[in-house]
């Protein structure tokens, strides 16, 4: 939905839920939350936690303002993060869990099955790029390869000029 405006997007969105309200689908989830691309994005893990974690309350923000009961649509979310090597993720699941049922139960009055929070978590490239670059092993690379480049390339280029000239030669 990010090709969307938010404002479609939720409308969309609440469209899928009321559906799935209407005609009483269970242990479906109509749509998953994802902080993945927030962590791929540059996110650390507490904040992939963060900002996954609001947009699933925006949805449940939306969802009630539509008229649905947080019982109803609470138990078709779903959750989709990011893994690594950062100590952070070791817990990323049980304290979003804590604070998804915490404030399912105490802001919006949800049942046990509402605020249960699931998800999946996935591992992803980010771990491999995050350390930092050393620069020495670039500049021997800039050093020693690309003026070795650029010779290959010029006499690529001269050779394709010698070409030119003999199909010009011969056709003309």
């Amino acid at each position: 939905t990010c090709i969307f405006s938010t404002e479609f997007a939720l409308r969309l969105m609440g469209d899928v839920q009321a559906y799935f309200i209407d005609q009483k689908v269970r242990n479906f989830y109509s749509v998953s939350i994802s902080g993945y691309h927030i962590a791929e994005a540059g996110a650390n893990p507490i904040s992939q936690l963060a900002f996954t974690l609001a947009n699933g309350f925006t949805f449940v923000e939306y969802y009630l303002s539509r008229g649905m009961d947080i019982n109803d649509f609470g138990p078709n979310l779903s959750f989709f993060f990011s893994n690594g090597i950062d100590p952070e993720y070791a817990v990323i699941g049980r304290v979003s869990r804590r604070i998804w049922a915490k404030a399912m139960a105490k802001k919006y009055g949800a049942n046990p099955r509402a605020q249960m929070l699931k998800y999946h978590i996935q591992t992803s490239g980010r771990s491999l790029h995050a350390q930092e670059i050393d620069f020495k092993p670039c500049m021997r690379f800039k050093i020693t390869v690309i003026p070795y480049i650029r010779m290959r390339m010029t006499k690529r280029l001269q050779h394709q000029r010698k070409s030119l000239f003999v199909v010009r030669w011969r056709f003309s």
